[in-house]
């Protein structure tokens, strides 16, 4: 089993962005020091649930400040940004990081956050299946070529390249209808599961994913689904401390 930190980096009102930004910092470098495998951002905009606006922003902070835990997205959402774009920062985002990232996709949630972006909501699933598409065809072909409802690209080359081959782990988010998860399994990638659900649910999705794999031919195991909660600065040092028997 692999250690992971997840945040939506919350935002209360007597705090201010630099100070919640530094405080999750803190927590990733200790969690790397604690030997956790990873540590996950999420995407979120317009609203104090979640400063992650600039995930990959976020990320590249971590990453200088951090040597070995691995720093993922949970999720970007492909439907609010142009994928040659987000292909070419997570690409240059694995160099600089000597290929400590790792890339979660997701449809997306509340409808306000496609408004402000003027993007249609009801065209999300085309958007997310389209931009998840053209990023790892940009990581894995040189000159790619696409025709698609969104996005055309004439024998388009990524430059810097994805230093990890064939690209950077993918894992798509299929927490909220059937019809994402029947495409999440479709592409062989992992899905991946944080504390949007009851742990039930969330343990109950994973079998349903690995099942339906299975049946697919491509049997991803349960041991590479990404699953993780949130826990708090204060929550989680008091954890540690008791753990560790620390004062």
């Amino acid at each position: 089993m692999k250690s992971a930190t997840f945040t939506h980096l919350p935002w209360p009102e007597e705090n201010r962005p630099g100070d919640v930004y530094e405080s999750h910092t803190q927590q990733v470098i200790l969690a790397e020091e604690l030997g956790f495998h990873s540590a996950w951002i999420a995407e979120h905009h317009f609203t104090r649930y979640g400063l992650g606006s600039a995930p990959l922003v976020i990320a590249a902070n971590i990453m200088a400040r951090t040597s070995k835990i691995r720093i993922g997205t949970a999720v970007l959402v492909p439907p609010l940004h142009h994928p040659v774009r987000l292909a070419g920062e997570v690409s240059v985002l694995g160099v600089l990081s000597d290929g400590r990232v790792d890339v979660g996709f997701g449809r997306g949630g509340p409808g306000y956050e496609f408004r402000g972006y003027n993007v249609d909501h009801s065209k999300s699933q085309e958007r997310f299946r389209e931009g998840i598409r053209v990023c790892q065809g940009l990581w894995t072909t040189p000159g790619f070529t696409y025709e698609g409802k969104y996005i055309q690209l004439d024998r388009a080359n990524l430059v810097p390249p994805p230093m990890q081959q064939p690209h950077p782990p993918i894992f798509i988010a299929a927490t909220r209808t059937q019809e994402t998860l029947e495409f999440a399994v479709s592409t062989g990638h992992p899905t991946i599961v944080e504390n949007v659900q009851y742990t039930d649910e969330a343990l109950d999705l994973c079998r349903r994913f690995t099942e339906m794999s299975k049946q697919s031919g491509h049997n991803v195991p349960m041991s590479s689904i990404p699953f993780s909660g949130t826990c708090t600065w204060p929550k989680l040092k008091s954890r540690l401390a008791r753990t560790l028997r620390v004062p």
